[in-house]
């Protein structure tokens, strides 16, 4: 049976659209409009949103955005913040209407957010880390020979910081709803309980998983506190180490590796990625570190975390993107699979994936 279409005029822009719904009061165009303005207005009002605001509020510039408010940055930070509510283990009890953590846990600045005159702390992941609120507290605003700031001494009102993130930046806002769709905070009780994860987490894998996204180093004798400190009161790099290893293996040596490999996709590597395979799956002590996008990693961080089953939410958390991390996760299982498979997790194998 045919439908029956009715013309009906918009509400909005009062244009003739024909619709076989009583229900339809604006023409597609609009809709689609009104469907884009309300996953923006929604933004600032989710849990996130009202976080990104307050803190660029208390920053008094924008800036401290340092790559600007885009979609990837905005991704990163809401991972990040996804992170810290997981590691707390929060869980919620509707019958007294009250959340409890098993982890009291901040998102830090390693800048402060009021640092030196003029200087403000970036909010940007590689300026945060997800550490003890006691650490927190006990360090406020010192400033150590660490993090990345911005100079400002703009000020800035919450209200006009969501105004001017719905206007100012209202498209990347908009691309990222577009992938999240996050929804206004729900102040009314809820009606069941629940645990946000069912994953344990220690504050020692955590100090480490931080520690590898920052590129910190982190050392065998190390427990949580002194993992935290160094992460907050500044420490080398991993940078400062990766002259240990070559930039890549010589032209004969990526041949003769392609030459005995089983995989076909290992000997379809270009020079760079064949290194970088190589190095994660040698046991030569000259390699003990390796680097990813410019990105330094203890191979021995690498092993600990996927042994624990973290690797893979570390490397999603480090990177701009989560697939990125998730496409190098599984460049460093391939590896590790192909040559040593008993040092990995019991959930690890071997999948055939595109370069990265």
């Amino acid at each position: 049976m045919a439908r029956i279409l009715n013309t009906v005029v918009c509400c909005v822009c009062h244009v003739n659209f024909k619709t076989s719904s009583s229900k339809f009061t604006e023409c597609p165009a609009c809709r689609d409009t009104t469907r884009k303005n309300t996953l923006i207005t929604n933004f600032p009002k989710s849990s996130f949103g009202k976080w990104l605001v307050h803190r660029i509020s208390q920053s008094g510039t924008f800036k401290v955005m340092s790559s600007g408010v885009t979609h990837s940055s905005l991704s990163e930070l809401y991972l990040l913040w996804k992170a810290r509510r997981r590691y707390s283990q929060s869980s919620y009890c509707h019958i007294s209407d009250e959340w409890a953590s098993k982890l009291s846990l901040h998102l830090c600045h390693l800048y402060p957010l009021k640092g030196s005159v003029g200087c403000v702390g970036e909010l940007t992941t590689r300026n945060l880390v997800i550490a003890p609120s006691t650490l927190n507290n006990q360090f406020k605003n010192t400033v150590f020979n660490t993090g990345y700031y911005v100079k400002s001494n703009s000020t800035l009102t919450i209200k006009q910081a969501k105004k001017m993130l719905i206007t100012r930046y209202g498209a990347e806002v908009l691309k990222f709803q577009q992938e999240h769709n996050l929804l206004p905070v729900n102040k009314k009780p809820i009606a069941t309980s629940f645990s946000i994860t069912e994953q344990e987490y220690t504050l020692i894998t955590i100090a480490i998983m931080e520690a590898t996204r920052l590129g910190i180093e982190v050392f065998q004798d190390d427990d949580s506190d002194t993992i935290f400190n160094r992460i907050l009161k500044g420490a080398s790099t991993m940078n400062t180490i990766h002259t240990k290893a070559p930039a890549t293996l010589s032209p004969d040596e990526c041949d003769e590796v392609r030459l005995w490999s089983t995989h076909h996709k290992v000997k379809e590597f270009c020079d760079k990625q064949l290194s970088l395979y190589y190095f994660l799956s040698t046991n030569d002590d000259r390699f003990n570190y390796v680097t990813m996008r410019d990105k330094n990693f203890s191979k021995e961080a690498l092993l600990d975390l996927e042994s624990s089953g973290l690797l893979r939410d570390t490397l999603i958390n480090t990177f701009e993107s989560a697939a990125i991390g998730q496409r190098l996760y599984t460049f460093i299982v391939n590896a590790w699979t192909s040559f040593n498979p008993d040092r990995l997790h019991k959930n690890s194998k071997f999948v055939e994936s595109d370069e990265f």
